[in-house]
């Protein structure tokens, strides 16, 4: 990175700049996408990981590409559609723009966090790639070394996948300090009252989180129903937090001890456990009650507040196999341990 970029200066407001990057880097190394973050005005801060997730199309003055870390007004690229900013990149590369607000008012702009590039449904073929090369005036081989580091993610995915990622954003900057509202700022006065609604804020904050993290997976894998429970407080009992996909009268009354049915048993042992109905077993059986579901992927979490819950999904169809999305699951729970 060049001096001139390390010195930049973004807002203090932003925070600590050794926690975003534990964050962002947890980011990179779980969903195998790059980030970094900039300023309001596009000044680098947090530079992207250089030899991951195509991080030489932003660094590399060999490599053309729009978005260059000394880019001019880097954020004016980025186009609203849909919920998020984007830019439609050459190379077939798509990245995205995740505004740091620290208030609803465009004074709270701090800056952005910039996500990708990404590849969306298919990777192209060597042909397309040598096409690409030579309208860029580049070696084919290296294009293709690089462009092979980014991940592929379906177009249905990308859009819960930034959502999961902007309420991370937001509950980062309240739990680690980052930037508290002016509401939740103790003045010496009110301290016992301000911590209270600090929590409560938190609160509200992870069950925001929780609810898109259901929304992320259930989209991901193509279930139906799907649940998250949380283990109760100072109880050896896990409670139903968020679910879809079900009766939710009967769903936020249910509570399981650790050790007993499917919950309590992926809980307790903290391993995942997957179960289909062609190939039942007594735990099933035992457990699955509701006989038009066909297949279930059950994934411990465990929080960094000492928060630990399981997340439960279910089908009704037989022909898509969730196993085949148990390890996209766990690197989404490792990065949320962070992030909670």
């Amino acid at each position: 990175m060049s001096p001139e970029l390390s010195e930049q200066k973004i807002p203090a407001s932003l925070g600590n700049k050794d926690q975003w990057w534990e964050l962002l880097s947890r980011f990179i190394e779980c969903l195998n996408i790059n980030a970094f973050v900039v300023d309001a005005l596009g000044h680098t801060w947090l530079p992207p990981e250089e030899e991951k997730g195509g991080g030489r199309f932003f660094v590399a003055a060999n490599i053309p590409f729009e978005l260059k870390l000394t880019t001019p007004d880097l954020p004016k690229k980025f186009l609203k559609r849909s919920r998020f900013l984007e830019c439609d990149n050459r190379y077939g590369l798509k990245t995205f723009a995740l505004p740091v607000n620290h208030s609803t008012s465009p004074a709270g702009l701090q800056g952005y966090v910039i996500v990708g590039p990404v590849i969306l449904n298919a990777r192209p073929d060597d042909a397309q790639l040598s096409v690409w090369a030579k309208e860029a005036g580049i070696d084919a081989s290296v294009l293709r070394e690089v462009h092979q580091e980014i991940r592929v993610v379906p177009q249905a995915m990308m859009d819960p996948l930034l959502e999961l990622f902007s309420e991370i954003i937001k509950s980062f900057i309240l739990l680690k300090g980052a930037a508290l509202p002016k509401a939740l700022n103790g003045n010496g006065h009110r301290g016992t009252v301000d911590r209270m609604a600090q929590e409560i804020y938190k609160t509200v904050m992870r069950d925001e989180l929780l609810v898109t993290l259901l929304d992320l997976t259930m989209c991901l894998t193509g279930t139906e129903c799907g649940s998250i429970m949380l283990k109760e407080e100072g109880q050896e009992t896990l409670q139903v937090k968020i679910a879809k996909g079900i009766n939710w009268e009967k769903a936020s009354g249910n509570k399981v001890k650790i050790g007993e049915g499917l919950s309590g048993w992926t809980l307790q042992t903290n391993a995942p456990l997957y179960l289909n109905s062609k190939a039942p077993s007594s735990q099933l059986q035992l457990c699955m009650k509701r006989q038009e579901i066909k297949q279930s992927l059950l994934v411990p979490l465990s929080f960094s507040q000492g928060v630990k819950g399981v997340l439960s999904l279910h089908t009704k169809e037989e022909k898509a196999s969730l196993e085949t999305s148990l390890a996209s699951l766990q690197h989404l729970s490792n990065f949320l341990s962070y992030a909670i």
